[in-house]
């Protein structure tokens, strides 16, 4: 027998197991990231593997309904707009982002709007990636950038990151990815979500993949947006330094005091 796709309600939680109740009071294994996310009194849906001891559920999702009827509007919306505008949804500098929906690392639903008022430093890229000079070297210098904007006690800055391989990538998994390397959540979001909300995100920041030989190759940007969503600096390619947007946001917010 293969794995299942299975909604259910999660009634609790033991994070040291990493298992889930729950609400037909099976208990099934999962992830530790969807353990910490717990889902405690949410309905979730995913694949159960019930040939192991307990069942094991994994590419689990929140099943909201009425975020997902959000999710499903928004990003209807995102690609309506996408395709309308063809090659210029690409958005260069003092172009406005279009509005997203997707989840973050907590598995809570995650909008345009939900950063508003603040700097925000974006970034693709995929828990998979082996290349150590790709996603894993980004990653580091967004981790470097967290460090920096904590010293520095920047107010207002947000980081984010948008997987391209959300089959893969949910918020659980996610969730571990940062944990693993010693990410904090207060100002830093790991985005996942439907796979053509993604695609549509990709065009508008001007990334490129391909999928070749088990793995994706892809092309890099990292970009920054001010309180309204605007860009103010994007920069191509994986040969960016922490330092520079630090400086770039300490600028903004001098600038916002003046």
């Amino acid at each position: 027998m293969g794995a299942q796709s299975i909604t259910a309600t999660v009634k609790s939680v033991d994070k040291e197991a990493q298992t889930l109740t729950l609400g037909d009071g099976r208990v099934v294994r999962v992830g530790a990231g969807d353990a910490r996310i717990g889902y405690v009194g949410e309905e979730i849906r995913g694949e159960l593997e019930p040939m192991t001891e307990p069942p094991t559920l994994y590419a689990i999702w929140p099943n909201d309904s009425i975020d997902r009827q959000i999710e499903k509007s928004v990003n209807e919306s995102l690609h309506t707009e996408t395709i309308t505008q063809g090659r210029k949804a690409f958005r260069s500098l003092g172009d406005y982002l279009p509005d997203f929906a997707l989840y973050d690392q907590e598995g809570n639903l995650v909008r345009k709007s939900t950063f508003r008022g603040n700097n925000v430093v974006y970034n693709f890229i995929f828990t998979r990636c082996q290349m150590p000079n790709m996603c894993p070297a980004t990653t580091a210098r967004m981790l470097r950038l967290q460090k920096l904007v904590d010293e520095s006690q920047l107010r207002d800055v947000q980081l984010v990151t948008i997987t391209f391989d959300p089959e893969y990538d949910t918020p659980g998994v996610l969730n571990e990815y940062a944990v693993q390397r010693g990410a904090h959540f207060k100002n830093f979001s790991l985005l996942t979500g439907d796979p053509d909300a993604i695609e549509d995100m990709m065009k508008q920041f001007g990334i490129l993949t391909v999928d070749e030989d088990g793995t994706i190759n892809h092309t890099m940007a990292t970009v920054m947006v001010d309180g309204n969503g605007m860009v103010v600096y994007r920069k191509e390619g994986s040969l960016w330094t922490p330092e520079e947007f630090l400086d770039r946001l300490v600028e903004r917010e001098a600038g916002k005091g003046s």
